[in-house]
C-alpha cells in the first residue's frame, strides 16, 4: 500500500517529506546475521558430516541470520514519519499485525523539541523527536531520527506558514519585547528568567503564550510567491 492510501492523504494535500530511523542505529543487526550466516558456513563441512542434526543446524542458523536481516530492513522501512502541508503523520508498525497511525494537525502543534541522550546520539547526531498539542501531551515520539535540530526547524517553518487551518502562503512578523519572554512564566511559581538564573532552559511557545492571547498584533505580514516575497499588510 502506498504512503498516500496509508494515511488517507487529503484533498489538495501534498507529502513534503518522509523520515525514517537513522540506518546506522540498526546497522549491527545486519553485521550480526551477516556473521551468524557466515560462521555456519564455514563449518558446514564438519556439520553436514554429523548427520542430520548438523543439517538441520545449518539451516536453522542460516534462517536465523536471514530472518534477522529482513525483519530489521522491513520495520525500518515501513516505520516513518510522515510531513505533509497540513500535517505530521506517525506510522509505527508494532508487528506483522499490528499497525498504529497517528496524527497531528500543524494547528495542533505548540511544541516540538528533541533529544539526544548518550555518546553516540551526539558522536553522530541523533535523537528521538517529540511533537507536543495544545493538550500538552506528547501525541508523537519518533525514535532515533538524524539530524533532529535540521527536522525541527524544518517542522517549525511548517508551523510558522500554517495560518487558521491552511497554508495561504503567507507569514507574519511580530515585535515581542524581551522583558516580556523572560517575564513569561513557565510553570505556577516561576518565569523563563528564573530558570535561566538555575541553569535550566524550559520549553514554552512564544505564539501561543504571548501572540494568541492578543498580547501583540502583526507588524507586517508578506505573501510568498514563486518569484519573490511581498509586504501585503504594515502596521504603524
Amino acid at each position: 500500500m502506498s504512503i498516500s492510501k496509508k494515511i488517507h492523504l487529503r484533498e489538495d494535500e501534498e507529502i513534503l517529506e518522509v523520515l525514517r530511523r537513522y540506518p546506522l542505529t540498526y546497522l549491527y543487526t545486519y553485521f550480526f546475521g551477516f556473521v551468524l550466516m557466515v560462521v555456519a558456513t564455514f563449518f558446514i563441512t564438519w556439520l553436514f558430516g554429523q548427520g542430520w542434526w548438523g543439517m538441520v543446524l545449518y539451516g536453522l542458523a542460516v534462517f536465523c541470520g536471514l530472518y534477522l536481516i529482513f525483519q530489521t530492513w522491513y520495520f525500518a522501512h515501513v516505520n516513518m514519519l510522515v510531513v505533509t502541508n497540513e500535517r505530521v503523520v506517525d506510522i509505527a508498525r508494532i508487528s506483522l499485525l499490528d499497525e498504529v497511525v497517528s496524527s497531528v494537525g500543524f494547528a495542533d502543534i505548540v511544541d516540538i523539541s528533541f533529544r539526544k541522550r548518550g555518546l553516540f546520539p551526539n558522536l553522530f547526531n541523533y535523537g528521538d523527536l517529540h511533537l507536543q498539542t495544545k493538550s500538552n501531551q506528547f501525541v508523537l515520539e519518533v525514535s532515533k531520527i538524524h539530524q533532529p535540530q535540521k527536522i525541527v526547524n524544518y517542522l517549525m517553518e511548517q508551523i510558522d506558514f500554517y495560518r487558521d487551518g491552511k497554508w495561504d502562503r503567507t507569514f507574519d512578523i511580530y515585535e515581542v519585547k524581551t522583558d516580556d519572554i523572560e517575564n513569561f512564566p513557565v510553570n505556577i511559581h516561576q518565569t523563563l528568567l528564573d530558570q535561566k538564573k538555575q541553569g535550566r532552559r524550559p520549553r514554552f511557545s512564544i505564539y501561543s503564550g504571548l501572540i494568541e492571547t492578543g498580547r501583540f498584533i502583526s507588524k507586517e505580514t508578506y505573501l510568498i510567491t514563486d518569484n519573490d516575497v511581498i509586504l501585503v499588510n504594515k502596521v504603524n
